[in-house]
């Protein structure tokens, strides 16, 4: 892999716009947690139901941390990660915290949100026990102990992950220093015949396009779907995503099914105009939207 070939992120980031993602992320995630927590007590429903619940819990916390980065312009990977990684945390100790309030809350127990909160040692204790005895049923079973607490882990990962994962792609989008703006997405211009990433990373890297004219077999439940991202001001800060997307059918329902085989190769405006040329030639292309600058010619 040529390495100086793909976009990388400056580094550079304000510190006042990680501060203002981490607060917001903290302060979204107790009324999230509170709905969370008390759907899963009051209204406990095991399976596909449960998962959704959780991501969708983690991806709004996940979403509000990363769109106050994306408009404090932060290109910093540490930053990111770091940021998204505690508020992932605090979210979910926030759930644990209302979890077993409201748990303790439904069974009439005189102990306060705050006693919870300011007391960690008494928290355990409660989660312990609840461990023992086991928190829900399901088709006359309760899960306890190790079952239970392996249930949680996965839990506890998924949520920290899906913050994380939501968080981070806010800011994984190329960024044009020279004008200070992210460059804009644009999805599927092309679609063209599948192809292995061996045989067509190494050929793009080299300058090599003519790869592109080659795939035109579209058809198949295979494909391969082009993507690109461009500054819509100077129009030179341009880079080439390229996707492997495979469709098949289980169980009577499609699933696509999307592997990256390329991801933000840069291109010179030179490049993008042999790009764009190939492309254009072939049927079930969407370039015109792609603008070249004017020095490329």
């Amino acid at each position: 892999m040529q390495a100086d070939r793909y976009y990388r992120h400056s580094g550079r980031f304000s510190p006042i716009a990680v501060a203002k993602a981490l607060g917001l992320g903290l302060l979204v995630s107790v009324p999230m947690a509170f709905v969370y927590s008390y759907i899963l007590v009051y209204l406990p429903i095991i399976g596909v139901i449960t998962f959704l619940l959780t991501a969708g819990f983690a991806g709004v916390v996940g979403y509000a941390v990363g769109a106050v980065m994306h408009a404090g312009k932060v290109r910093n990977n540490m930053a990111a990660m770091t940021t998204a990684v505690l508020v992932g945390l605090f979210a979910l100790w926030a759930a644990w915290v209302t979890w077993v309030y409201a748990i303790l809350h439904r069974g009439d127990a005189d102990v306060g949100l705050l006693d919870l909160v300011l007391q960690p040692a008494g928290l355990w204790q409660v989660i312990t026990i609840i461990n023992e005895k086991g928190a829900w049923s399901f088709k006359g079973s309760t899960p306890t102990g190790g079952l239970l607490w392996a249930m949680w882990g996965l839990e506890a990962a998924l949520i920290v992950g899906i913050v994380v994962v939501v968080a981070r792609a806010a800011v994984s989008s190329p960024f044009c220093e020279g004008c200070d703006r992210w460059c804009e997405e644009h999805k599927a211009i092309a679609m063209l015949g599948p192809i292995r990433k061996d045989a067509l990373v190494p050929r793009l890297e080299q300058g090599d396009y003519g790869v592109l004219r080659e795939l035109r077999d579209v058809s198949g439940s295979s494909f391969t779907q082009l993507d690109l991202h461009q500054c819509s001001q100077c129009l030179t800060t341009v880079a080439l995503s390229a996707t492997a997307v495979t469709f098949t059918v289980k169980k009577g329902k499609q699933q696509r099914e999307d592997k990256a085989l390329l991801a933000h190769l840069l291109l010179s405006p030179a490049d993008l105009s042999t790009v764009k040329g190939i492309l254009a030639e072939g049927p079930g292309s969407d370039v015109a939207r792609v603008q070249v600058p004017i020095a490329a010619g």
